[in-house]
């Protein structure tokens, strides 16, 4: 704005135009405010938000994926190395026993010493489930189980001398019995098989 003196002696303020940022029209713009508008125009707000949201996501989603595995960890969603293996390793868990399945042969007598000295003996079936797995698990190859007859005449017994109840097993046969890809066979007991043995899983669990 500007000053007048009017005849009366009145001071009288005369309006200036203005611009909205206090510069007269036509009077050059100072430094700052070139340099002001030229950042604005090179660094749009949009894409400062990309940015932002570029850098921030990826942080946002790994971290929410290692606190999710934390969580599955606590809760057993995944392994817990606390619970005991209730049959030790090489063994298998089913129903209540431990299976172990050899990939040797050998003949009948060798075999159920394997077992023993894992505190084991080839295996005793008491359900038909329990055949039924084994027969699954084992594959094409045949396998001795915990059956036997010495001579024509006596009971077919398992190794711990319980007497056959589950099995059908030729009467007019005696040896030894394994499992072929079809059915329990009985063959003599010095031929050399792969075999199973079972025993009970531990108590602990």
């Amino acid at each position: 704005m500007g000053q007048g003196t009017e005849p009366n002696g009145v001071i009288v303020v005369q309006r200036e135009d203005l611009l909205p940022n206090g510069i007269k029209p036509g009077a050059a713009k100072p430094d700052y405010l070139h340099k002001s508008n030229v950042l604005c125009r090179r660094i749009p707000v949009p894409l400062v938000a990309v940015v932002i949201v570029n850098s921030v996501l990826p942080i946002f989603i790994i971290t929410t994926i290692v606190l999710a595995g934390n969580q599955n960890k606590g809760s057993g969603g995944g392994p817990d190395s606390s619970v005991p293996d209730p049959c030790g390793e090489g063994w298998i868990w089913y129903a209540g026993k431990c299976y172990f399945f050899s990939e040797n042969s050998s003949d009948w007598d060798k075999a159920q010493s394997f077992c023993r000295s894992h505190n084991a003996s080839l295996a005793h079936f008491e359900r038909k489930q329990e055949l039924a797995f084994a027969m699954r698990y084992k594959g094409r190859l045949d396998h001795w189980i915990g059956l036997r007859r010495e001579e024509h005449g006596q009971l077919w017994k398992w190794t711990d001398e319980s007497e056959l109840k589950l099995l059908d097993i030729p009467l007019q046969e005696s040896g030894c019995v394994y499992l072929n890809e079809v059915s329990p066979k009985v063959a003599s007991c010095t031929m050399n098989r792969n075999w199973v043995c079972t025993k009970p899983g531990r108590s602990n669990l």
